[in-house]
């Protein structure tokens, strides 16, 4: 039975407090080589209270407690414009009181035909041994786990969690998967090296994405 993944996002999502929507302006953004004049899409939102960019490369998020850095096109190396574009946004506002920062990469997984979800989901999870799973042995039962561990300086938290979504409506019927949502977790503790912090964790964004790419290859070796 062949397997599909497919990534749906990837993003990084900075915890702050007391961020200030209101400086990331159209115009502070493009004076500080953040974005071009022209590269600005329509549908940007700029008010004291929340801040909302889109290019074709990026959308930028911002609001008090928190500045979220969505790549649009995630099929490409990613990690250079990152760098260029969230490091230099970092190291503009080294004031800033950060709390966290981490980096999430979002799949989508299933079998090529709907009907094979349910042998999917038993031979990824489900040991008879396990009597917790005992209870959920009928064909409708649903389940997922979650998974952590400490990698490349960070956390790494894994929720795999089944998703169904209606296709045009229930009478023509409904798509199952799994999505496996990969989180890259680091506290700032010391507020004097956030930044350089923050800067030497983006510079391991290839190795977390692949290191996430890795595991799901083995989840769909694994289930053949």
């Amino acid at each position: 039975m062949i397997k599909l993944k497919e990534q749906i996002s990837e993003n990084v999502v900075i915890v702050a407090k007391n961020l200030n929507p209101s400086l990331f302006s159209q115009l502070w953004l493009i004076k500080q080589g953040i974005v071009s004049e022209e590269g600005l899409m329509g549908n940007c939102v700029f008010t004291p209270f929340v801040t909302q960019v889109f290019t074709t490369d990026f959308q930028l998020f911002v609001v008090p407690e928190q500045l979220q850095f969505t790549l649009s096109d995630k099929s490409k190396d990613n990690s250079e414009l990152i760098k260029d574009k969230l490091g230099s946004i970092i190291q503009k506002i080294p004031h800033t009181p950060y709390v966290a920062i981490g980096t999430n990469f979002h799949w989508k997984v299933a079998p090529d035909l709907p009907t094979g979800f349910v042998e999917f989901m038993r031979n990824l999870f489900m040991k008879q041994s396990i009597p917790l799973y005992s209870q959920f042995s009928e064909s409708d039962a649903r389940f997922g786990a979650y998974l952590s561990k400490d990698i490349f300086g960070s956390r790494l938290k894994l929720n795999v969690t089944p998703v169904r979504t209606i296709k045009g409506g229930k009478q023509n019927g409904s798509d199952e998967f799994f999505q496996f949502a990969f989180n890259y977790h680091l506290d700032l503790v010391d507020t004097e090296q956030a930044v350089d912090k923050m800067l030497e964790f983006l510079e391991k964004w290839n190795a977390m994405k692949r290191y996430s790419e890795d595991i799901l290859s083995i989840v769909l070796e694994s289930s053949k």
